[in-house]
């Protein structure tokens, strides 16, 4: 809460006076911002953009939670596995979503669907790494004693893979639930859609609508922080073994 109420002193002292400190073209006052704000909200303008983006965001996260998951599992429990293909992973990652943009328009089309498989695409390896390493630190241990009393298949998975690198997977969950927000605003922004925040953003900056501009800026922070904190509260529920959640702050 300290933190929030320093910023907003700052950009209070940095817009306001006959002479601010920067010109209201590119930093609007905090008043003028948050009425925009709550007009955004009223109309309902506001409302409907961060939905649209929030369930973009949303169907690219689980889309590659369900991709990246198993894949880490495998690639963290079998050895053989992680040599053949670890390079293609750390290739697939390190490629920038946005110049990957045109290849998904032509194969989704330039809705919604092509806006999801970016963030699912990128997301995907986030947490397909944090399941792996999750797996690899879980130990050896565990699943060797699995094997001596020669478990069934599904039980080794759950009790071997799964659970032991469940800190870790939701780790990286998390860090790709805040991810696929912000691909979903910069693709939105940069390609263009019909709706969404991104779009809310760049109309209010081509048309010098300065406040509106700030007030989608801030509707995209305050949604990105419930989500994350959200996401938390779930992983404390999930995972009560772990010590505060698997280390999720």
């Amino acid at each position: 809460m300290l933190c929030w109420l320093v910023m907003g002193t700052i950009w209070y002292l940095l817009t306001v006076g006959k002479r601010p400190v920067i010109d209201p073209l590119f930093l609007a006052p905090p008043k003028e911002t948050f009425i925009a704000l709550a007009e955004g909200v009223r109309n309902g303008d506001l409302v409907l953009a961060f939905g649209v983006t929030l369930g973009r965001s949303l169907a690219g996260f689980l889309v590659a939670s369900l991709f990246g998951v198993p894949l880490g599992l495998l690639l963290g429990g079998v050895a053989a596995v992680s040599k053949s293909v670890g390079g293609v992973i750390d290739a697939l990652r390190s490629m920038p979503a946005t110049a990957l943009y045109p290849i998904f328009m032509f194969a989704f089309g330039s809705g919604s669907l092509s806006k999801i498989a970016v963030a699912a695409f990128v997301c995907t390896w986030a947490i397909t790494i944090y399941t792996a390493y999750g797996v690899r630190d879980s130990g050896e241990t565990r699943r060797f004693l699995l094997r001596i009393h020669k478990v069934d298949r599904v039980q080794y998975l759950f009790d071997g893979l799964l659970f032991p690198a469940m800190p870790a997977i939701l780790g990286g969950m998390r860090a790709a639930v805040s991810l696929a927000l912000v691909l979903t605003i910069g693709v939105e922004m940069i390609v263009g859609t019909t709706n969404g925040l991104g779009q809310s953003v760049y109309n209010a900056q081509n048309t010098y609508r300065i406040p509106e501009m700030y007030a989608a800026i801030l509707v995209a922070a305050f949604g990105g922080v419930g989500l994350n904190k959200a996401f938390v509260l779930f992983a404390h529920w999930l995972t009560p073994w772990s010590e505060r959640g698997g280390g999720l702050v």
